[in-house]
Protein backbone atom coordinates (compact mmCIF):
# COMPACT_ATOMS: atom_id res chain seq x y z
CA UNK A 1 0.00 0.00 0.00
CA UNK A 2 2.71 2.78 0.67
CA UNK A 3 3.52 2.30 -3.20
CA UNK A 4 0.43 3.07 -3.97
CA UNK A 5 0.05 5.62 -1.09
CA UNK A 6 3.39 7.64 -2.33
CA UNK A 7 1.57 7.86 -6.29
CA UNK A 8 -1.81 9.16 -4.50
CA UNK A 9 0.15 11.60 -3.13
CA UNK A 10 2.24 12.52 -6.62
CA UNK A 11 -0.81 13.33 -7.83
CA UNK A 12 -1.86 16.00 -4.84
CA UNK A 13 -4.70 13.96 -3.32
CA UNK A 14 -5.06 15.19 -0.15
CA UNK A 15 -3.79 12.49 3.16
CA UNK A 16 -7.64 11.72 4.49
CA UNK A 17 -8.55 10.42 0.96
CA UNK A 18 -5.07 8.35 0.61
CA UNK A 19 -6.04 7.30 3.69
CA UNK A 20 -9.78 6.12 2.94
CA UNK A 21 -8.19 4.39 -0.53
CA UNK A 22 -4.77 2.99 0.81
CA UNK A 23 -5.45 2.69 5.12
CA UNK A 24 -1.74 3.77 4.97
CA UNK A 25 -0.82 5.42 8.80
CA UNK A 26 -2.03 8.72 8.49
CA UNK A 27 0.60 10.90 10.46
CA UNK A 28 3.27 9.12 7.65
CA UNK A 29 0.79 10.39 4.60
CA UNK A 30 1.40 13.89 6.34
CA UNK A 31 5.18 13.41 6.44
CA UNK A 32 5.28 12.05 3.10
CA UNK A 33 3.01 14.47 1.51
CA UNK A 34 5.67 17.28 2.71
CA UNK A 35 8.46 15.30 1.24
CA UNK A 36 7.26 14.72 -1.66
CA UNK A 37 6.28 18.49 -2.46
CA UNK A 38 7.94 20.62 0.14
CA UNK A 39 4.79 22.05 1.42
CA UNK A 40 2.28 20.90 4.21
CA UNK A 41 -1.16 19.23 2.30
CA UNK A 42 -3.84 21.83 2.65
CA UNK A 43 -6.49 21.30 5.58
CA UNK A 44 -9.89 20.05 4.96
CA UNK A 45 -11.42 17.60 2.85
CA UNK A 46 -12.22 17.58 -0.83
CA UNK A 47 -15.74 18.91 -1.81
CA UNK A 48 -18.26 16.78 -1.00
CA UNK A 49 -19.31 16.07 -4.27
CA UNK A 50 -18.59 16.22 -7.73
CA UNK A 51 -21.00 19.11 -8.62
CA UNK A 52 -18.92 21.07 -6.14
CA UNK A 53 -16.44 21.51 -8.66
CA UNK A 54 -17.92 21.16 -11.60
CA UNK A 55 -18.52 24.89 -12.68
CA UNK A 56 -17.74 24.83 -16.53
CA UNK A 57 -19.24 22.99 -19.81
CA UNK A 58 -15.80 22.18 -20.00
CA UNK A 59 -14.83 19.89 -16.77
CA UNK A 60 -18.23 18.42 -17.22
CA UNK A 61 -17.20 16.93 -20.48
CA UNK A 62 -13.40 16.15 -18.95
CA UNK A 63 -15.36 14.74 -16.13
CA UNK A 64 -17.48 12.46 -18.61
CA UNK A 65 -13.98 11.50 -20.80
CA UNK A 66 -12.21 10.44 -17.70
CA UNK A 67 -14.88 8.16 -16.80
CA UNK A 68 -15.33 6.72 -20.51
CA UNK A 69 -11.84 5.71 -20.42
CA UNK A 70 -12.15 4.41 -16.63
CA UNK A 71 -15.13 2.24 -18.31
CA UNK A 72 -13.54 1.21 -20.75
CA UNK A 73 -10.73 -0.10 -19.26
CA UNK A 74 -12.66 -1.52 -16.51
CA UNK A 75 -16.31 -2.70 -17.90
CA UNK A 76 -18.77 -3.35 -15.36
CA UNK A 77 -20.52 -2.10 -12.16
CA UNK A 78 -18.38 0.24 -10.00
CA UNK A 79 -18.07 -1.42 -6.85
CA UNK A 80 -15.34 -0.53 -5.10
CA UNK A 81 -12.33 1.83 -6.08
CA UNK A 82 -9.37 -0.08 -7.01
CA UNK A 83 -6.18 2.23 -6.20
CA UNK A 84 -4.88 0.75 -9.09
CA UNK A 85 -7.59 0.88 -11.41
CA UNK A 86 -8.18 4.80 -10.62
CA UNK A 87 -4.26 5.49 -11.12
CA UNK A 88 -3.97 3.26 -14.06
CA UNK A 89 -7.25 5.38 -15.91
CA UNK A 90 -6.01 8.57 -14.94
CA UNK A 91 -2.51 8.23 -16.67
CA UNK A 92 -4.38 6.86 -19.85
CA UNK A 93 -7.33 10.31 -19.49
CA UNK A 94 -4.19 12.54 -19.50
CA UNK A 95 -2.70 10.81 -22.88
CA UNK A 96 -5.89 11.68 -24.32
CA UNK A 97 -7.16 14.86 -22.93
CA UNK A 98 -5.99 18.35 -22.19
CA UNK A 99 -5.89 17.50 -18.65
CA UNK A 100 -8.83 19.94 -17.39
CA UNK A 101 -9.16 17.73 -14.14
CA UNK A 102 -6.64 16.90 -11.19
CA UNK A 103 -6.42 13.75 -9.83
CA UNK A 104 -8.75 14.86 -6.54
CA UNK A 105 -11.76 15.48 -9.09
CA UNK A 106 -10.95 12.01 -10.48
CA UNK A 107 -11.52 10.62 -7.38
CA UNK A 108 -14.23 12.34 -6.39
CA UNK A 109 -16.33 11.39 -10.13
CA UNK A 110 -15.73 7.50 -9.31
CA UNK A 111 -16.51 7.95 -5.30
CA UNK A 112 -19.81 9.56 -6.25
CA UNK A 113 -20.84 6.48 -9.16
CA UNK A 114 -19.71 4.38 -6.64
CA UNK A 115 -22.48 5.88 -3.99
CA UNK A 116 -24.83 6.95 -6.27
CA UNK A 117 -24.93 10.51 -6.16
CA UNK A 118 -23.99 10.89 -9.81
CA UNK A 119 -25.46 8.13 -12.46
CA UNK A 120 -23.93 7.08 -15.89
CA UNK A 121 -26.74 7.58 -17.96
CA UNK A 122 -27.37 6.31 -21.51
CA UNK A 123 -29.02 9.50 -23.74
CA UNK A 124 -31.90 8.39 -25.63
CA UNK A 125 -31.26 10.50 -28.64
CA UNK A 126 -27.48 10.03 -29.15
CA UNK A 127 -26.61 6.56 -27.25
CA UNK A 128 -23.71 7.89 -25.53
CA UNK A 129 -23.00 8.34 -21.71
CA UNK A 130 -23.10 11.06 -19.35
CA UNK A 131 -23.00 11.65 -15.64
CA UNK A 132 -26.32 12.48 -14.87
CA UNK A 133 -27.48 14.21 -11.34
CA UNK A 134 -30.70 16.06 -11.33
CA UNK A 135 -29.26 18.81 -9.10
CA UNK A 136 -26.49 20.52 -11.14
CA UNK A 137 -27.43 22.62 -13.47
CA UNK A 138 -24.78 21.06 -16.27
CA UNK A 139 -25.31 17.44 -15.28
CA UNK A 140 -28.78 16.80 -15.45
CA UNK A 141 -28.96 16.30 -19.47
CA UNK A 142 -26.63 14.91 -22.13
CA UNK A 143 -23.90 17.32 -22.38
CA UNK A 144 -23.98 16.17 -26.14
CA UNK A 145 -27.02 16.94 -27.25
CA UNK A 146 -28.10 19.71 -25.45
CA UNK A 147 -24.65 21.91 -25.77
CA UNK A 148 -21.79 20.36 -27.99
CA UNK A 149 -24.04 19.27 -31.17
CA UNK A 150 -26.48 22.69 -31.53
Amino acid sequence: MKKYAEELIKFKLRPPEVYALTGYNKRRLRELYKEIHGERPKKGKLALHVNKKVDSLEKNLEIIIFFNVYRKMYPGPLIDIKVDRLIKSYKAYRLISENIIDFSLAYLVLRDIKIGWIKPTKCKWCGKIYLFNHQHPRMYKCLFCHYILK
